[in-house]
């Protein structure tokens, strides 16, 4: 398996899996709080994946930006990668903060809780921002194996 198709692997999972984390009330899969805590798991993982996977990318791209050679959109799509991890590792630190009340019996409705929210909102629209950042890469990629 090519590192392209890795990433999106990585990706399409990550994805698929952080739209099932939120707290709606599937009717097959019951919507409850294990469930969560189990899938918004394996996001947390394919999300440390995915960070891995390009790391590379955000170690030239810092390196250029603090030269000063970086075009207007490669910066966006930093920005946005950045402020996509700090969401995220916020996000997943008061995931696991919450679980561990959650599992010890206390009460969740704590600022853990509030913030784990606001962090997942926060991110559903860096999420999109940097989709649509990417959605040229994304198209390349199906396109390629269309035609193969």
């Amino acid at each position: 398996m090519t590192i392209r198709a890795k990433r999106i692997t990585v990706d399409i999972l990550m994805t698929i899996c952080f739209i099932l984390s939120f707290d709606i009330r599937w009717p097959v899969i019951g919507g409850d709080l294990i469930f969560h805590i189990v899938v918004g798991s394996a996001t947390a993982v394919l999300f440390f994946i995915h960070v891995w996977i390009n790391r590379q990318w955000l170690i030239s791209v810092g390196k250029s930006r603090k030269a000063g050679k970086l075009n207007k959109k490669t910066q966006w799509q930093y920005r946005v990668d950045m402020a996509l991890i700090v969401v995220w590792s916020i996000n997943i630190l008061t995931g696991l903060v919450t679980m561990g009340y959650a599992i010890a019996g206390a009460d969740v409705s704590n600022g853990f809780r509030s913030l784990h929210s606001l962090t997942a909102t926060v991110g559903l629209v860096l999420v999109v921002v940097h989709v649509v950042q990417h959605v040229r890469t994304i198209k390349s990629y199906f396109r390629s194996k269309k035609s193969v």
